[in-house]
């Protein structure tokens, strides 16, 4: 069965009108496997966009992990609201997230869904202090729709920099989630504690780029949002090199940081476990190998709390400091001061 295309002129005195466009020939417009559409499609496909962020349930998840919830909740401002979301029959983040997609059947299908400067709805929803109060993000444009999800969610009890009582967790899970790459944009998110390196401002950086993510995730409109390092080229020399070097810094700086944590005893262990055929010994060999640190559900000091919620605002960007290299190393450096 053929999908429905426009309408015909209607007919006149008995006499019959022009037909419509057929529908089928409508729907490939964007639908035939040689258009640009198609290619986006399979780009978007590829992202870890459409591979892992679906998440079916109400409240505030919705609100980033599915296409339902986001479109209901983006010009909310208030925790309230998105805590208190209802949302039938959710579906995958897709082209209809982000896109008006089915709206109008012409170039406007291509519109975004949300354009709007954001205002920070997520980081200090549940802590007792006021330090950490809503902001708005600067207006990043066409990037604002990225900000919209992608801003580290508070699960209570996170200490203040000067805070000196101590903190109880509540749940494993504590900490900002896996969205707080917009906060660490924009040097927060963190508990900036005192220590020898200072923190960059808020427009410092990568900050300073008009559409923020999309500046570099989506050179030349690619749609696995996967950065290449062409995005890098026209402010950087030897891109390649330098995003290794700040890898390998910023993942010893974590390391060393969760590992004193775990030492400490307030922050459990990750481990993964691989096997190996070896060569010499003409045997499999187990390795395990520590690939992370996770809050533990108990009462740690001030500065214990500060540190731990600083290693998982770094886990959680998961840019090993390319998003903001100076805050990042900072978070690192006067953490480990501050647990040493």
């Amino acid at each position: 069965m053929s999908c429905e295309g426009p309408a015909g002129i209607d007919g006149v005195d008995g006499v019959a009108g022009d037909p419509g466009a057929d529908g089928t020939a409508v729907c490939m417009t964007c639908h035939d496997a040689g258009t640009a559409y198609a290619a986006k499609v399979d780009q978007f496909n590829e992202s870890a966009h459409a591979l892992g962020t679906y998440y079916s349930r109400g409240g505030e998840c919705a609100g980033c992990h599915s296409t339902e919830g986001y479109l209901a909740r983006a010009e909310f401002t208030s925790i309230t609201e998105i805590a208190d979301l209802g949302v039938d029959n959710q579906s995958a983040i897709s082209c209809k997230t982000c896109h008006m997609v089915h709206a109008t059947y012409d170039a406007t299908d291509w519109d975004l869904t949300f354009a709007d400067q954001v205002t920070e709805t997520l980081f200090g929803s549940a802590s007792t202090t006021d330090a950490y109060e809503s902001i708005s993000f600067g207006d990043y444009g066409d990037g604002n729709m990225c900000l919209q999800c992608h801003q580290a969610r508070d699960r209570g009890n996170t200490p203040a920099a000067d805070a000196t009582a101590d903190v109880t967790t509540g749940s494993t899970h504590w900490g900002p989630h896996y969205g707080v790459q917009g906060n660490v944009l924009l040097a927060s998110g963190g508990v900036n504690v005192a220590g020898d390196l200072s923190y960059p401002s808020a427009t410092a950086g990568h900050a300073s780029l008009d559409a923020a993510c999309i500046s570099c995730h989506m050179v030349d409109g690619n749609h696995t949002l996967a950065v290449g390092y062409s995005a890098c080229d026209a402010c950087h020399t030897d891109a390649e090199d330098m995003v290794d070097v700040l890898y390998d810094e910023i993942d010893a700086l974590k390391f060393a940081l969760g590992k004193e944590l775990a030492a400490q005893g307030v922050a459990s262990v990750d481990t993964e476990t691989s096997v190996e055929w070896d060569e010499d010994l003409g045997v499999h060999v187990e390795t395990i190998d520590t690939v992370g640190f996770g809050p533990k559900n108990m009462t740690m000091t001030a500065s214990q709390a500060k540190a731990l919620y600083n290693y998982m605002v770094v886990y959680s960007d998961h840019s090993y400091g390319v998003h903001n290299p100076s805050y990042v190393r900072a978070l690192l450096n006067n953490s480990i001061d501050l647990v040493t």
